[in-house]
């Protein structure tokens, strides 16, 4: 390199090292200034909701299946218990209304316990079911 270019290397160095750059970081949406327990509750309103509905559907199918074991001959046992975990269900389900409370703060989450209680008790009940008339269905054939 000769003089020259580094004369003008010098000169541009320290023209950069005078110039400073600011800027400001802004985000393009603004974060919710709402607290943690109003966004809280839509997902359990959904939860509850949920488990109500799922509640409801499998009831029907545990029915359903209660009278094709009946009709199997599934063993009075196995349909006792099977009965056993449906009432209860229905029990949780019950106590789960009664929980829902629009007046209440704490009432969604009371509900939305009893609700999936009910809905693992419907489901165990079912398979219960199931269980008894594929044996059974598997031992025909």
């Amino acid at each position: 390199m000769n003089k020259r270019n580094l004369g003008s290397l010098a000169l541009i160095m320290m023209l950069l090292s005078s110039v400073s750059i600011a800027f400001s970081v802004t985000p393009a949406v603004a974060a919710p200034t709402q607290d943690s327990s109003t966004l809280k509750e839509p997902v359990i309103s959904g939860l509850n909701y949920f488990y109500y509905s799922k509640f409801i559907k499998l009831n029907e199918t545990f029915a359903e299946l209660y009278q094709k074991a009946i009709e199997l001959g599934v063993d009075n046992e196995t349909l006792q218990m099977a009965l056993d975990y449906q009432q209860a269900a229905e029990a949780w389900y019950e106590k789960g209304l009664e929980s829902m409370n629009p007046m209440a703060s704490s009432s969604g989450v009371l509900a939305l316990m009893h609700f999936r209680k009910a809905y693992v008790s419907i489901r165990d009940a079912i398979r219960i079911l199931e269980n008894a008339i594929k044996e059974l269905e598997n031992s025909e054939s």
